[in-house]
């Protein structure tokens, strides 16, 4: 991509999307099911 063309939403989006490793995926699942914010209080 040319250094003077303009990226679109997507481009943009596309580039800051990290891979979801095992560990974070495992810790929304399990946030999903037990939400530790709710237990804290």
């Amino acid at each position: 991509m040319e250094q003077n063309q303009q990226l679109s939403f997507a481009d943009v989006e596309y580039a800051h999307k990290g891979k979801v490793t095992r560990r974070q995926k495992f810790l929304a699942q399990f946030e999903a099911l037990l939400p530790w914010r709710a237990c804290g209080q």
